[in-house]
């Protein structure tokens, strides 16, 4: 037997072990034994679970086990035959330990079944909503506790009424199904993913920041995007808006979060749907202006490497957003190079703290100043250096070009 990694699939494996040879205790011994060797402890606390729905810490259930088994063996050894080891359990913790009082007994089948109704959305397949809000407080709690992120992905599939509409309640059914198993497909093990009502999906991304959430809600988005469905003969095809929030760098609890992340799924509605939108608050300090150019943009961790275009859309005091074909870390640095005319150069240093997907290969970056260097001569690098290197400009210049963009929205620049 191979070690295995999750408790999910450690279940799975007890559960074979017991379903192999139902009527045979003893081979079902040795074959969890076997289990026990390769897993360790965790083990003997998964076998109590599934046999007589007891959680005990490993230590505990290593302890309980082995009393089991020599349990299993004494009634054997009385009664001159062998019994199973439902019966030896039931017996060991009424009799023996007296943890139990009034045991019921349940078929292993019914119990599974059972166990995964209250805990599954019947008609995906995925976690239930209750299951989710559980899980998301914890792995908040833990990312706290050890100081990492945990990003959340709100889905909501696009005219899904419409769906419904054309094509009846059935199709319906079929697309968020469909959906679903794109969802399971697509996430790591450790992910988790739910329903979270209607045709809202989302999915907790444990030890995750924003790029790699956003490669996977992409991912996603694309898959549904490329799938034709069909329904006694018809042909339907989906698209979805996404937000995308992480904690904590929008929220530190699991509301907040939530909604943080439908906050962000709105925007991607009102941005024309078929989108991933990045939480960010829309208060703002500075008025943005328009500014469309050419800049260099060159990573931190491409120092040495060539700087690749992008197209400025508007600056600020504050910070500028340019649109590129590839992504850039939230919290990455960067150093921006803009020609102004034949004689300046304006080169900014700044942290991004914006990224979104706006189309096939295009993405939205907005970055914070933190530096700026260069000629000074042009009106906008006087502006924008005065409120971040005070000593290198002009007051009155700078008052004068601070009225000219109150009036004025656009601002040109010499190519």
């Amino acid at each position: 037997m191979k070690n295995i990694s999750t408790t999910e699939q450690l279940r799975k494996a007890v559960l074979k072990c017991l379903g192999d040879c139902s009527s045979q205790a003893t081979k079902q011994i040795s074959l969890l034994e076997k289990l026990i060797e390769q897993n360790g402890q965790q083990t003997c606390k998964v076998i109590l679970q599934q046999l007589a729905h007891i959680d005990l810490d490993e230590m505990e259930a290593a302890h309980f086990w082995r009393e089991v088994v020599a349990h299993h063996h004494g009634m054997g050894r009385n009664l001159g035959r062998e019994v199973s080891l439902q019966t030896a359990i039931c017996d060991y913790f009424c009799s023996v330990q007296r943890s139990m009082k009034n045991p019921t007994v349940v078929e292993m089948q019914t119990l599974e079944q059972t166990l995964r109704d209250s805990s599954h959305d019947f008609l995906t397949g995925l976690y239930n909503r209750k299951v989710f809000e559980i899980t998301l407080t914890r792995e908040i709690a833990r990312a706290r506790r050890h100081d990492r992120t945990v990003s959340l992905l709100f889905f909501d599939l696009d005219d899904f009424k419409k769906i419904n509409d054309s094509f009846g309640h059935p199709a319906g059914d079929a697309v968020l199904r469909e959906f679903a198993s794109i969802v399971e497909a697509e996430k790591r093990i450790e992910d988790t993913a739910a329903r979270f009502g209607g045709e809202e999906f989302v999915v907790i991304l444990p030890d995750t920041g924003k790029q790699e959430a956003l490669v996977l809600a992409e991912r996603i988005r694309e898959r549904l995007e490329s799938s034709v469905i069909r329904q006694e003969g018809r042909t339907m095809q989906l698209t979805v808006s996404c937000g995308l929030a992480t904690c904590p760098d929008e929220a530190t609890d699991s509301d907040a979060l939530i909604e943080c992340a439908d906050h962000a799924l709105y925007q991607a509605k009102r941005n024309g749907k078929n989108t991933i939108v990045l939480y960010r608050s829309e208060k703002r300090r500075y008025l943005r202006i328009d500014f469309v150019h050419h800049l260099e943009v060159t990573a931190a961790a491409q120092a040495g490497k060539r700087a690749r275009t992008a197209v400025s859309k508007d600056i600020c005091l504050g910070g500028i957003l340019f649109e590129n074909q590839w992504p850039i870390d939230v919290g990455a640095n960067v150093e921006l190079t803009l020609a102004l005319n034949n004689q300046e150069t304006l080169i900014m240093e700044g942290m991004v703290v914006r990224l979104e997907i706006v189309g096939d290969k295009k993405y939205e970056i907005g970055v914070s100043f933190l530096d700026l260097r260069g000629n000074t001569e042009h009106p906008l690098s006087r502006h924008i250096c005065q409120h971040l290197c005070p000593q290198s400009s002009n007051c009155a210049e700078t008052k004068k070009l601070t009225r000219h963009h109150a009036h004025q929205a656009t601002l040109s620049c010499p190519s």
